[in-house]
């Protein structure tokens, strides 16, 4: 079997920096995400009477942004599996 040239081992290299940066990038999103999900639900769940609907509108906003998130983060980790194991 031919081993790799110069050429192909970086832009290996290059496309492995880049995968792994995206992917740190969709995790901090995610965490962020999660976080003010956190909040929403905390405000939501102390909110005054008056104010609850408005405040499980919001939760219900930060539980699909925190959903996007975790599934694009998803996404990006099943695309970086499949390419780092297939020959």
């Amino acid at each position: 079997m031919k081993r790799p040239g110069r050429s192909t081992v970086r832009l290996f290299r290059g496309m492995h920096e880049r995968l792994v940066d995206e992917a740190f990038q969709r995790y901090l999103d995610w965490c962020d995400e999660a976080a003010a999900l956190d909040a929403a639900y905390r405000k939501w769940t102390k909110a005054p009477r008056g104010e609850r609907r408005l405040a499980f509108a919001a939760y219900s906003a930060a539980l699909e942004r925190e959903e996007l998130a975790s599934a694009q983060y998803q996404t990006l980790l099943e695309a970086a599996e499949q390419m780092l194991t297939t020959p």
